[in-house]
Formats: C-alpha cells, sequence, structure tokens
C-alpha cells in the first residue's frame, strides 16, 4: 500500500515537473495522498497495539 503511494507520487510529482500549470494540482493531490497513507498508517498500528494488548491480557 505505501508502495503504490510513492508511485503515485512520484507520478504527481513528475506531472508538476513536466507541466508547471499542473503544480499546484499535483502537489495537492500528493498531499492528499501522503495524509491518506499517514492515516491508514496510523490506524494499522493501533489495531497491532490493542490486538498485542489482548495477547498480553490472555497470557
Amino acid at each position: 500500500m505505501l508502495m503504490l503511494g510513492f508511485i503515485w507520487c512520484l507520478y504527481f510529482l513528475v506531472l508538476a515537473l513536466v507541466d508547471p500549470g499542473q503544480a499546484e494540482y499535483a502537489n495537492n493531490l500528493s498531499e492528499m495522498i501522503v495524509g491518506l497513507l499517514t492515516i491508514i498508517s496510523i490506524g494499522f498500528a493501533f489495531y497491532e497495539f490493542l490486538r498485542q494488548g489482548h495477547q498480553k491480557e490472555s497470557e
């Protein structure tokens, strides 16, 4: 998932370099992708934290 986000961010970086008129659009979408991936990563980390806590309580 993170690799897919990285590829999209690279695509928008190339778009901004090739067509400077699209730079703001590409920047906004790149920021949105990074924000969404950050939220997804935090969600996975929180899920793992809860899962590890449940396993320790079971022991």
